[in-house]
C-alpha cells in the first residue's frame, strides 16, 4: 500500500529538502541513510580508516574519477525514497544526464520518490516503475521494516536480523532483459543483482556500474561481468565480504 502517515523534511546542503516518513523510527532512519548515504562524497582514506560497513555506507556510490563520464541515461534499480536518483542528477552527472529509469516494488517508497523527484533539475525526465526486477514473473515481495532491506530474492541472503512490515505478497515484475538502455546502472535490490548481471542486454553501452552484492555468488558474477564487458574497478572498500559495494567505470 502507498503511504499516508506522518512525514518530515530532511535537509541536504546544496540540494534541498527531502520528504521522509516518520511513522516509525526504522522508516525514518532508513530514509535518512538512503539520502545521506548517496549524496555524500567518497573519501577513500576515511573509508579505509573507519573500516566498517556502517561507515562505508555513508559514502556508498561516489568513487575516484579522472573524468566525467558521458552518462545520458541512468538506471536506478531499488530506488527507495530517491536519494540516488537526485544524487545522479544534481551531483554526479549534472551536465549530461537526460533521463532516469527508476524501479522499486514498494509503493511507499514510490510515494516518497515522486515527492523527492522535484529536487531533480528541469531537463531530466524521470520514468518511475513500481516493479521488481526478476526472472520470476510473479515474485513475492518481503517489505522489511527498513525499506532499503526489502527483497524478492531470498536465496543466499542473511535473513536472521530482518523484520517485515506485514505479510509477503506478490508484486509486478520486469525481466532484466527488458530493462531499458542505460549508460550508468545503480543496482541495490537485495539479491536481484544476479538476475541483472545474467540477463541485462545493453552492457556494451554502460559506462558506469554501481552495484551492491548480497551473496558471494553475485560478487563473483559482478567482477567477472565487469572484466568481460570492459569495465574497470574504481571502488571496492568491502573486499571479498558477502555484502559489499563495487563501482566500475569504462
Amino acid at each position: 500500500m502507498s503511504y499516508s502517515g506522518p512525514t518530515a523534511q530532511h535537509h541536504v546542503d546544496r540540494i534541498g529538502d527531502f520528504l521522509i516518513p516518520t511513522d516509525t523510527e526504522a522508516h525514518r532512519i532508513d530514509a535518512i541513510k538512503c539520502i545521506d548515504g548517496t549524496v555524500g562524497r567518497y573519501d577513500p582514506v576515511q573509508a579505509r580508516k573507519e573500516g566498517t560497513w556502517g561507515e562505508r555506507i555513508s559514502q556508498e556510490y561516489s568513487y575516484p574519477r579522472e573524468r566525467i563520464e558521458p552518462v545520458r541515461v541512468f538506471l536506478d534499480i531499488g530506488h527507495n525514497v530517491g536519494g540516488t536518483s537526485v544524487w545522479a542528477a544534481r551531483v554526479w552527472w549534472p551536465d549530461t544526464l537526460g533521463a532516469i529509469f527508476a524501479y522499486d516494488p514498494n509503493p511507499a517508497c514510490g510515494h516518497f520518490y515522486d515527492k523527492n523527484a522535484s529536487l531533480i533539475q528541469s531537463g531530466v525526465t524521470v520514468y518511475r516503475h513500481e516493479q521488481a526486477i526478476s526472472v520470476d514473473p510473479r515474485p513475492v515481495f518481503h517489505c522489511d521494516t527498513r525499506w532499503g532491506c526489502s527483497y524478492t530474492h531470498a536465496e543466499g541472503l542473511d535473513l536472521e536480523p530482518r523484520q517485515l512490515d506485514g505479510d509477503p505478497y506478490e508484486v509486478a515484475a520486469i525481466h532484466p532483459r527488458d530493462l531499458p538502455y542505460a549508460n550508468a546502472i545503480k543496482c541495490d535490490a537485495e539479491g536481484c543483482e544476479g538476475d541483472v548481471l545474467d540477463h541485462y542486454t545493453y552492457w556494451g553501452d554502460v559506462h558506469v556500474l554501481m552495484l551492491e552484492w548480497h551473496t558471494q555468488v553475485n560478487r563473483l558474477k559482478a567482477f567477472a561481468l565487469a572484466d568481460r564487458v570492459g569495465l574497470t574497478l574504481r571502488k571496492n572498500d568491502c573486499g571479498d565480504a558477502q555484502q559489499g559495494v563495487g563501482c566500475w567505470v569504462r
